[in-house]
Formats: C-alpha cells, sequence, structure tokens
C-alpha cells in the first residue's frame, strides 16, 4: 500500500506554522502591558493576521510569522529563501493585510493609520539589512528590539487613544 506523503507534509507544514506562532506570540507576551496592547490572530477577509501591537505612543505594528528554515537574504526589494524566491511572497501577503486594517480602522474610528510591517523568522536567519519595500525582515530574537526601538511616532495623543478604540471594536 502507498503512503500518502503529501497529508503529512501538509500537517507537518501546519505543525511548524502554529509551533512559530506560538513562539512569536510567547515573545510578544513579554513586552510589557503598561505600554503594549498585543493582540493575536485577528481574521479578516483575506486569513488572518498573526498580531497586532500598540506602542503607548500610538505606534502601530502588524507582525506575521513566518515558519520557513534556511537563510531568509533581504535582497533590495525583494526577499529571498535559500536564494531563491518564495513561492509565496510574503510582502504581498503582508500589504495586503495592512490595506485591510487601514480601511477597517478607517471605518471604525474614523483614521488612517500608519503600521509597520514586521516578518519574523522563528526557524530561519535573515541575512541583510533594512527595509523590503515598507516591510521589515526580522529573526525572532530581534523582534523585541525592533518594536521597542522603532523611532516614536508623531501621532497625537487622540490618534493613540483611537487605535485603543480600533483594538477594542475588534476584540470586544
Amino acid at each position: 500500500m502507498a503512503r500518502n506523503t503529501t497529508n503529512r507534509f501538509h500537517v507537518s507544514r501546519y505543525s511548524w506554522g502554529a509551533q512559530a506562532e506560538r513562539k512569536v506570540r510567547g515573545e510578544l507576551n513579554k513586552l510589557p502591558m503598561d505600554r503594549f496592547i498585543v493582540a493575536h490572530d485577528i481574521r479578516f477577509k483575506y486569513g488572518n493576521i498573526d498580531h497586532l501591537v500598540i506602542r503607548d505612543d500610538g505606534r502601530v505594528f502588524l507582525i506575521e510569522t513566518k515558519s520557513h528554515r534556511g537563510v531568509i537574504t533581504i535582497d533590495g526589494n525583494r526577499l529571498l529563501l535559500n536564494g531563491q524566491p518564495f513561492k509565496k511572497n510574503p510582502i504581498i501577503q503582508i500589504t495586503r493585510a495592512i490595506s485591510w486594517l487601514r480601511a477597517t480602522m478607517q471605518r471604525l474610528c474614523g483614521t488612517n493609520c500608519w503600521f509597520d510591517a514586521v516578518l519574523v523568522f522563528p526557524f530561519g536567519s535573515v541575512s541583510g539589512q533594512g527595509p523590503v519595500g515598507h516591510v521589515n525582515a526580522v529573526r525572532l530574537q530581534n523582534l523585541r528590539k525592533v518594536i521597542e526601538s522603532t523611532q516614536a511616532s508623531s501621532l497625537k495623543t487622540h490618534k493613540t487613544q483611537r487605535a485603543v478604540s480600533f483594538h477594542r471594536k475588534l476584540h470586544g
């Protein structure tokens, strides 16, 4: 009898994805609660947003977890996995999520917000510096540093309150 390796691969890939998201969740939950609001697994029409972090100065980070192993290279305007383009471009995925979130925040709170996009690779090694477009790619070990040290936002207090209000509307 032939083995069904396709199913086994799918379960294995899903398992790696779930493990990667748990690692990122654990890292984000270490952020001080008095300075950060952290939300996980926000569903939207294209799938889900893995993590959303709102800093006390109003800076908002949309974070997507990628479970890829190997070397992720920042090569100008694109990301490569082991020297090759990704099969599914993570930049397009996170850009789609930002577009939806921006439109939803505009509709619910009446404000247009800037989002810092971060792709985090818990199992990969990230080589190269700088963002790809407006998206930062980081290893798990650098995630909190990026969130905590990104230059303070110029948002006014009322916009910070709108971002917090938006989070509450999403999560009741």
